[in-house]
């Protein structure tokens, strides 16, 4: 049975290694790493080889047996330079990922096909596998896009099943491709209509960009729903894909970690059936987040640091929930009220 995963832009905010601890707990055997931040505005995690939060991620996964399926994120763009990226390489190889996410915003195809060649040489000596996510709002939009970027380059691509549905492809494109080409399948559920005038957070996790944000890009980052709370055709997707493929659960939603962080009703289980307690509650109530310069998150209490000698730097405790990251609404995206 393949690894079960998850991948860290669900709950962003959390530190890698307090993320690895958070995954076990919850049940799943691996998680992705957000090594690399994709913009200027994005507060990367100082997890470089040699830094103490790489060595705490490390001793996490010695402790609970939890793997890294992928590191991210690389951005190809036409001013790609490979060798920016070889610092991401070191620490994914460090963490013993299998694959390195990448999205290209090229709109030269041929080009990007290029860089994303040179991109899986570079890696190949570290052990890993560049695979790239098909995004309608980027330059590689379908999966037929993203075979003719990958090519006889060795690389992978990731299918997600909210990327499928808004580009307009189907499970039957998903079955078309070679087997070989599919490094892993993403799972979140969305309706199957695309949303229109989403309300605008003021920010998101780690300071992701929000000006200019699509609703398209908006929806993917932040208002992904639990699969089975959507309409997306997850189980025609899920038997497109080869057998052995690792699936990874990718469901960012702000409001959903607002509200349950306070009552406790995150609670699903990421491959269907009955619900587990011990699932997703366990992410919610622990989850942590970044601190503002002010030293309070919009909308939830301060942080408190841990005590001196603590082994684990985590903290958690929501005070109130106002679903606040959502400016000038005390609706939460998907009818969740507070």
């Amino acid at each position: 049975m393949p690894l079960v995963g998850i991948g860290h832009l669900t709950i962003l905010d959390t530190a890698p290694p307090d993320w690895v601890s958070l995954a076990h707990d919850a049940g799943f055997d691996a998680v992705g790493i957000r090594a690399a931040a994709i913009g200027p505005t994005e507060e990367e995690w100082p997890m470089r080889v040699g830094s103490p939060m790489l060595a705490d991620t490390l001793r996490r996964m010695d402790d609970t047996g939890v793997r890294v399926l992928d590191a991210e994120i690389i951005r190809i763009d036409p001013q790609t330079v490979i060798a920016k990226y070889e610092p991401l390489f070191e620490t994914a190889a460090a963490l013993g990922a299998s694959f390195l996410n990448v999205m290209a915003d090229d709109p030269e195809l041929h080009r990007a096909r290029d860089t994303f060649a040179a991109l899986a040489e570079a890696a190949r000596p570290y052990g890993l596998r560049p695979a790239i996510e098909a995004i309608p709002y980027m330059q590689v939009k379908t999966l037929s896009d993203a075979a003719v970027l990958v090519g006889e380059s060795g690389g992978g691509i990731i299918i997600d099943p909210l990327h499928l549905q808004r580009g307009g492809g189907t499970p039957a494109d998903v079955r078309s491709l070679d087997p070989k080409l599919i490094a892993y399948c993403q799972l979140c559920d969305a309706p199957l209509a695309a949303p229109h005038n989403l309300p605008r957070p003021r920010e998101l996790p780690r300071g992701q960009s929000v000006e200019g944000i699509t609703d398209l890009a908006l929806e993917a980052r932040a208002v992904r729903l639990l699969p089975g709370d959507g309409e997306l055709p997850l189980a025609e997707i899920i038997s497109a894909v080869p057998a052995g493929v690792p699936p990874s659960v990718e469901t960012p939603n702000l409001a959903l970690l607002g509200c349950a962080q306070c009552r406790g009703i995150l609670q699903w289980n990421p491959l269907g059936g009955a619900v587990s307690s011990g699932q997703m509650t366990t992410l919610s109530r622990r989850c942590t987040s970044r601190p503002s310069r002010s030293g309070e998150r919009s909308g939830l209490a301060p942080h408190r640091r841990p005590p001196p000698g603590s082994s684990r730097r985590a903290w958690s405790g929501c005070g109130r929930c106002r679903c606040a990251p959502f400016a000038g609404t005390r609706t939460c995206p998907g009818d969740v009220r507070c």
